[in-house]
């Protein structure tokens, strides 16, 4: 009689939780497809017009269902469609790419790394800004690797005479970054809970600051590791901070333009929401397209040997920025969610559904 109970517990329990897993995809789905909604509604706001009339709309249902099994997957297709002006076989639906594709590539116990900015340096030796300082659980850490008392920290500080950049762990999109000259950093004034890393202001390519000199203009690569150890770079685009700002994230106002494989610079820019925004940068009046990036070999050389040695995740994004001499240097990375949608409706198709088995 026991052994029957525990039997039927335990099928009700996994039934459960069978239950619980479909509802949390529901959920999920329902979410990001509402999401899609929004900024499709949104869009049409702003340009004053609507592409994908009933029409259109039943032939992206139908896509979706012989394409991805069901005509549930149609508002990310529809928004796109409304950003690029007509429907573009192979794309990819944004939840598809989040629910489905990601977690298969990008195994979460790995792409939690790409958070804590602390370890950038030891995971990619000499390829990212060496830090001067880093704080874990409170504790100091100099570039050597030794621990420092929080006395010492003050008197290494004012003994820089130069201004820092301090970024916390897990801060997307320029959230929280701090811009503080060495001699006016005060140690107490940082939460008690958060892992810093202290990095030196960097300079960029003269070539960078022509177009927006107040922030470092950082390239977005997106590699793609393949089955057999192949990295393919997917996407390049170059985004610059507008309106004074130190930052370039488009979530803070910055402006971005799509680089070609070559080098060539798409000459229209666009903001975080895929909204054209002209030729020119809106703060300096650069014409974008008077941009030469001679460079651009060299930063696909570092993403992509970068990504071979942290074979553990198939998809990164990675900010690069170039130094004065020309040199790439990798500010940070991201395998939680790389930057997607808004490319692959203005840009793509940036994979075909076989190069994500």
């Amino acid at each position: 009689m026991y052994d029957l109970i525990s039997r039927v517990l335990f099928r009700i329990k996994h039934a459960l939780i069978r239950l619980s897993d479909r509802f949390n995809r529901f959920a999920m789905y329902r979410v990001s497809r509402n999401e899609a909604r929004n900024l499709r509604k949104r869009l049409i706001q702003i340009r004053g017009q609507k592409i994908v009339d009933r029409t259109l709309k039943a032939k992206i249902k139908q896509y979706s269902r012989e394409t991805f099994g069901s005509a549930a997957y149609w508002p990310w297709l529809a928004l796109y469609t409304e950003m690029r002006g007509e429907v573009i076989e192979g794309w990819i639906p944004d939840d598809v790419y989040r629910f489905e594709i990601l977690p298969k590539l990008n195994p979460e116990k790995f792409t939690s790394l790409s958070d804590a900015k602390t370890i950038d340096h030891k995971l990619f030796p000499g390829r990212t800004i060496e830090p001067h300082l880093i704080r874990l659980k409170g504790e100091y850490v100099d570039r050597s690797g030794k621990n420092i008392e929080e006395n010492q920290v003050r008197e290494y500080l004012a003994g820089l005479d130069r201004e820092l950049v301090i970024k916390p762990d897990n801060g997307r999109q320029g959230n929280g970054i701090l811009f503080l000259h060495s001699n006016d950093i005060c140690t107490d004034a940082f939460p008690v809970e958060s892992d810093l890393v202290f990095q030196e202001v960097v300079r960029q390519h003269k070539s960078l600051s022509e177009v927006y000199p107040h922030s470092v203009n950082t390239f977005r690569v997106t590699t793609h590791l393949e089955e057999g150890g192949k990295v393919y770079v997917r996407f390049i685009n170059l985004r610059f901070g507008t309106a004074g700002k130190r930052v370039d994230n488009t979530s803070c106002g910055g402006v971005w333009v799509h680089i070609k494989m070559d080098g060539g610079i798409i000459k229209k820019g666009f903001d975080d929401f895929g909204v054209e925004i002209g030729v020119h940068h809106p703060d300096t009046g650069y014409r974008f397209s008077d941009l030469r990036v001679p460079f651009i070999a060299d930063i696909i050389s570092l993403c992509k040997e970068t990504h071979k040695s942290f074979p553990y995740v198939g998809l990164i994004g990675w900010d690069v920025y170039v130094n004065e001499i020309g040199i790439p240097v990798i500010v940070e990375w991201n395998a939680k969610n790389p930057w997607f949608w808004e490319v692959e409706a203005l840009f793509g198709p940036l994979f075909s559904t076989d190069d994500l088995q």
